[in-house]
């Protein structure tokens, strides 16, 4: 069986180092890695083309994953429960958690939608937008550099795989990328809960857009907002606040999906 070690000490070498990078963007970052936790995130992020580094197996289940074992690069550890309990953030953990190289993301954005984050700070939220914009048909995800890391645990287990089928990056300077995008071509429409937004029900989108969602608690920066060609809400219940910004985000996306769709029937012209 290919390089395949047994691994009961809590002490070695190999659990210190997955525990590190489960837990630590830092660590992650350095070594160009990411775990997945999970035979659905293992497999998503093998059919996206990740290299599967390594692959920490309990025990008692590795008959179920020998199918696996040669797409790994590196060593395949049986372990127990305990080691696997630490290795993982679950609360449950499940029996196979992998380390996967990270994946340079090279996209030439020659689609037509994308959804751009400013310092979205939850990695839950961060996952399930990803998540969403796959669902509706977006073509790629942006983020600022200071939104929360798409290849945390959590923000991995919110987008359930969709990290590994959709573009995300991270550009440094995203009102740069906005910037860049409307010379090509795209509209701009900033999600805020401003007096001069329009109502979603009254709202037209463009063909070639770009959707921005901000910060849970303070929403876009004010300066981003000013580059956009529109600016659209939510319309809520008097005494509502605002939404969750990803409850917020696909809400959006999911009304410039129908847009499209009723531009395409010719219920109403972009």
């Amino acid at each position: 069986m290919k390089n395949l070690l047994t691994v009961t000490a809590p002490a070695n070498e190999a659990v210190k180092s997955i525990a590190r990078l489960s837990s630590s963007k830092k660590a992650r970052d350095e070594a160009r890695v990411f775990v997945a936790e999970g035979i659905k995130l293992v497999e998503e992020a093998l059919r996206g083309g990740f290299e599967l580094l390594e692959l920490f197996v309990l025990k008692d289940a590795l008959g179920a994953y020998e199918g696996l074992f040669p797409s790994v690069s590196g060593t395949v550890y049986a372990v127990t429960q305990p080691i696997m309990n630490k290795i993982t953030e679950s609360k449950t953990p499940q029996d196979i958690t992998a380390v996967f190289a990270y994946k340079s993301c090279d996209t030439a954005f020659d689609g037509r939608r994308y959804l751009c984050l400013e310092r979205v700070q939850e990695p839950g939220n961060v996952g399930a937008l990803i998540r969403s914009a796959a669902a509706f048909g977006f073509d790629g995800v942006v983020l600022s550099a200071d939104c929360a890391d798409v290849y945390s645990v959590k923000a991995l287990r919110g987008a359930m795989g969709a990290t590994f089928r959709l573009p995300v990056k991270v550009v440094g300077d995203l009102r740069g990328f906005v910037r860049e995008m409307r010379s090509a071509g795209f509209k701009a429409y900033a999600a805020a809960l401003r007096d001069d937004a329009v109502s979603l029900e009254k709202a037209e989108f463009a063909e070639k857009l770009l959707l921005l969602i901000g910060n849970e608690g303070n929403g876009l920066d004010a300066e981003t907002v000013a580059l956009c060609d529109g600016i659209v809400r939510i319309p809520m219940a008097d005494g509502t606040e605002s939404l969750n910004a990803a409850v917020a985000g696909s809400v959006l996306m999911w009304e410039v999906s129908e847009w499209r769709r009723n531009s395409q029937s010719g219920s109403h012209s972009a």
